[in-house]
């Protein structure tokens, strides 16, 4: 049994068959997400963290051109949901700098499967983000994309999940992120 089939499942009977886990939601919270966009990705974030089981790992790592991380086990969710919930629009976008403290916070941990979800619209340079991705692949992180909203640089969240070995989504409304 995998994770994808225990959707809808609580969170116990998930640990129950599923791998430890520790993931870190990677927050765009630049000017350019304002408005509906944030919430969709708060929503989803949010979402993604009430499928976890007691002994994962949860982090949430908010960026605009600086970061913040916070990284936790789950049974303190209502921490992570407010931390989630108080995020807000600002500043400009550095992708780069979000995943490199995502690498840095997946490294350091000891679970059997390491993921990062980017939840963005993509709209930042590529710089050197392909070969970061890469690295965190071979070092056993994968990482998803969620682009969120009509302008969503499609190209760079494809290539960022293709390269780190997860699955790319692109939506226009909170309700449609898997």
């Amino acid at each position: 049994m995998t994770r994808t089939d225990l959707i809808g499942r609580t969170a116990d009977a998930c640990q129950k068959y599923c791998p430890s886990l520790a993931m870190i939601l990677c927050i765009d919270r630049s000017g350019s997400m304002a408005g509906q966009k944030m919430e969709a990705a708060k929503t989803a974030a949010c979402n993604s963290t009430k499928l976890l089981g007691n002994t994962d790992l949860v982090g949430i790592v908010a960026f605009d051109h600086e970061c913040e991380t916070i990284l936790q086990q789950v049974p303190d969710r209502s921490d992570i949901f407010s931390a989630i919930s108080s995020l807000y629009a600002r500043g400009g976008t550095d992708i780069m700098q979000a995943l490199e403290q995502s690498f840095a916070c997946l490294s350091g941990t000891n679970t059997q499967s390491k993921h990062v979800i980017l939840l963005s619209d993509g709209q930042s340079g590529i710089f050197e983000i392909p070969e970061l991705v890469k690295t965190m692949a071979a070092n056993g992180i994968t990482v998803s994309t969620v682009g969120i909203g009509e302008d969503v640089n499609k190209h760079l969240l494809a290539t960022i999940a293709e390269l780190g070995k997860g699955r790319c989504y692109h939506t226009n409304a909170a309700g449609d992120i898997p």
